[in-house]
């Protein structure tokens, strides 16, 4: 085997392994898990900023949808999740952020908002506050399973 055959070879192996971890990183996302079971995402306080904000406007919304089904008012129900559906996820969303972090994680806020538009379209379609309910139970229990699996880093 000559040298220039060999230094092709070593050059396609340490290739191999540098797209092999990359793809590791993408479809893995960076988290480790944390004392309490938990997995830690792997961001920084620009992203863990961002996160926290998502989990707090998601809060809100749902506080938004109690108060209107207290008085049965449908209509405030659609106007509370307007803007907070998949695609404005998509759209506001960091794309580094998306391969930073697990995919399972990314899929859960997936469906938080998709959550938020099955509710939207629910009350555009005249449903009662018992359907509303029962959907927003759904809602909740996807943030109680994220809570449950992950965590953000406490400093930096």
């Amino acid at each position: 085997m000559s040298k220039l055959t060999k230094i092709s070879w070593v050059a396609l192996v340490l290739w191999v392994f540098t797209i092999a971890g990359i793809g590791l990183v993408i479809f893995k996302g960076g988290a480790e898990p944390g004392e309490d079971g938990r997995i830690e995402l792997a961001v920084n306080k620009d992203e863990k900023r961002f996160i926290l904000g998502e989990m707090r406007q998601m809060l809100e919304t749902v506080q938004e949808i109690v108060v209107a089904l207290e008085t049965d008012n449908i209509k405030a129900v659609g106007e509370a999740v307007e803007g907070k559906g998949v695609a404005d996820m998509m759209r506001n969303t960091p794309k580094i952020l998306i391969t930073k972090v697990p995919p399972e994680f990314m899929g859960l806020g997936r469906a938080m908002h998709a959550n938020f538009d099955a509710i939207g379209s629910a009350a555009a379609d005249g449903a009662n506050t018992k359907k509303i309910l029962a959907m927003l139970g759904d809602q909740l229990a996807q943030c109680t399973a994220c809570h449950s699996t992950y965590k953000l880093p406490e400093q930096f």
